[in-house]
């Protein structure tokens, strides 16, 4: 399809000889740029060439072809044409060169702040009355309701032995390495935690054992079976009779 070139007064656009009436007819919608045979030849395309197939393409490609219309060169910086930051800046939203973030442009759309130049979000508060409605219309599942209550063991206080100090020399003994998942410390990131074997928080040593944070509570919520298996671990390595230095 063509159109008629009664109307072909151009411009010059980004250094580049544009007809100032006739637009890609793609999403797009970028002015057609003029070509000397267009006179030759008494027409003006309907497209910009290559974007007449633009039903083809995916919405990714579509979407960009669009995005692609609204930028601009601005002090050396690629900028959108139409689209300032919302604060008190009111400066041009930048065009990213990250891929990652112009995916986000076209799948989300040009964002209304630049990065950083956004508001806080506004404090949620939840009054008393909403708290009541909560509370009614959610079961009561804390305390002894609870299908993990264990008899309020996690209130109970650990032995004065059970220090810093006695927490670093098991990390030591156990080479800082978890002993269930044999990650060390350094991969974990996080020091490691001490567990007690049979669960009973007055009895120190031998009952300790290094376990990842992650192994930790994997074990705290599965009893069955873990004893069994660390005491296998402690007397294989020749630790039953395993006391810390200094009488701690």
């Amino acid at each position: 399809m063509t159109f008629n070139l009664s109307n072909k007064e151009t411009v010059i656009e980004n250094g580049i000889k544009v007809y100032k009436h006739h637009r890609c007819d793609c999403p797009c919608k970028q002015r057609i740029p003029w070509k000397e045979y267009h006179e030759t030849q008494n027409y003006i395309p309907k497209f910009i060439i290559k974007h007449d197939k633009i039903e083809d393409l995916n919405f990714f490609e579509r979407q960009q072809a669009v995005i692609n219309a609204k930028i601009t060169t601005e002090n050396g910086i690629k900028v959108y044409k139409y689209h300032f930051c919302k604060c008190k800046c009111k400066t041009r939203i930048p065009y990213p060169t990250n891929k990652g973030t112009l995916k986000d442009h076209i799948y989300n759309g040009i964002p209304k702040y630049i990065q950083w130049h956004s508001p806080p979000p506004p404090n949620k508060y939840v009054s008393k009355k909403t708290r009541k409605r909560m509370c009614i219309n959610h079961a009561d599942v804390s305390g002894s309701n609870n299908p993990n209550w264990n008899g309020g063991t996690s209130y109970i206080p650990y032995c004065i032995k059970f220090n810093k100090e006695l927490k670093e020399q098991v990390r030591t003994r156990d080479n800082y390495t978890c002993q269930r998942c044999e990650i060390t410390q350094e991969e974990h990131g996080k020091k490691l935690s001490i567990h007690h074997i049979h669960f009973d928080k007055e009895n120190c040593y031998p009952d300790l054992i290094a376990l990842c944070r992650s192994c930790n509570s994997i074990v705290n919520s599965r009893k069955n079976g873990s004893e069994k298996r660390f005491m296998k671990n402690l007397k294989q390595r020749g630790l039953l009779n395993w006391k810390p230095r200094n009488n701690i």
